[in-house]
Parts: C-alpha cells; structure tokens; sequence
C-alpha cells in the first residue's frame, strides 16, 4: 500500500489505479533528481536542508503553527 493513500485519502477521490499511477510518476521524478544531482555534484541533503531553512525565514507563520518537516 502507498504512503500516499494511507495519509491523504486521495484514493478517495481518484482511486486506488489513479494514486498508483501518481505513485510511480513520484518515484520517477525522484529517480531523475537524483540522477541530476549526481550528475552536477549537488549535495541532497545540504540542498533540501537549505530549501526548508529558506522556506522557514519566508514563511515564518508555518513554523509558528506546529507544522515540522523531518529530514532524515
């Protein structure tokens, strides 16, 4: 079963076929990313980590309401 529909009930509204499908595109948008980190040198984790360091400065309200985003 996929993360996505046990969290989200979009399987819900567009079915069990339509959240696989999703699923696989996911994994396929993952798969090149990292393709194309690997290929430029980037650092994923260095990237993603400063992502949500920039995001928090933007939007500071989200940090305020509770809502963490975990990095491992």
């Amino acid at each position: 079963m996929s993360v996505v529909s046990e969290n989200s009930g979009v399987d819900r509204y567009f079915g069990p076929t339509a959240v696989d499908c999703q699923s696989t595109a996911v994994a396929d948008t993952r798969i090149y990313l990292i393709m194309l980190a690997d290929k430029l040198g980037a650092d994923i984790e260095k990237a993603v980590h400063a992502g949500i360091d920039t995001t928090a400065k933007k939007y500071p309200a989200a940090s305020d309401s509770g809502i963490r985003i975990a990095v491992s």
